[in-house]
């Protein structure tokens, strides 16, 4: 047992520094590169340059969002300029994706201390409201500085399943997951995403299958089954899939 105790410690401490580069190293450029793309449509140029903004956030993911949303702004922009000037292509490829995302990655791992003590002050807030009463003072339930839980937990709710049909969802609710999720904890935000939106797909999903809606004939029938069981499974297995229903 000795032996194979003495075995284990190196796997655990390899696979505890592979958590570690995969959070800190690797996940911040991925972040950077997918805020880019997403909010500047430059395809491969963005790409790169988000990736070197996300590489210089100290491990930050969230400020590789930030900041690689805005490069993603900024790099059109630049395109734009340097057509504007008859910059030839290939150095103006190099100005958006190197000079421009070395330029905001230098603020960028500048600015992270600052946001971190922001995100984790953000997380301590929604831990304070949504994560019980083990995560309150009870000197603030007892003063009522906090509101109940019953109150604070229905309120989430509601607006998370309001906003999902407005659209904060990527806006709003996805950076507060990722915020939450940074250094590595699980997410209430994403919990409340689950239980107001998955469960209830999967629930509309279960009453589909459970009484199958017969429209002018066994088609209509046939065509929902095995959309309804897929849509179940997902939601439940996944977390996703929520147009099912």
């Amino acid at each position: 047992p000795v032996l194979r105790s003495k075995g284990l410690r190196p796997l655990a401490w390899h696979v505890s520094s592979l958590e570690v580069a995969l959070r800190t190293q690797a996940l911040p450029p991925a972040v950077g590169a997918i805020a880019a793309h997403q909010s500047s449509g430059l395809g491969e140029l963005s790409v790169l340059g988000g990736a070197v903004v996300g590489a210089l956030c100290q491990g930050s993911a969230f400020s590789a969002l930030l900041f690689g949303r805005g490069y993603g702004w900024l790099a059109p922009r630049l395109l734009a300029s340097c057509a504007r000037h008859s910059v030839p292509a290939t150095a103006s490829s190099i100005a958006v994706t190197g000079g421009l995302g070395v330029l905001l990655g230098s603020v960028a791992h500048m600015a992270a201390p600052s946001i971190d003590l922001v995100t984790s002050a953000v997380r301590g807030i929604l831990t304070a409201l949504l994560g019980g009463p083990c995560n309150r003072s009870a000197g603030d339930i007892a003063g009522g500085r906090s509101p109940p839980m019953w109150l604070s937990g229905a309120l989430a709710g509601v607006l998370m399943n309001y906003g999902a049909r407005v659209g904060w969802y990527h806006e709003v609710f996805l950076p507060l997951i990722l915020l939450e999720m940074e250094q590595g904890s699980l997410s209430l935000v994403g919990t409340l995403d689950w239980l107001t939106l998955c469960i209830v797909g999967a629930g509309a999903c279960a009453a589909q299958l459970a009484f199958p809606r017969h429209l002018g004939g066994s088609s209509q029938t046939r065509s929902d089954g095995p959309l309804a069981r897929r849509g179940l499974a997902f939601n439940l297995l996944y977390g996703d899939y929520i147009e099912a229903c």
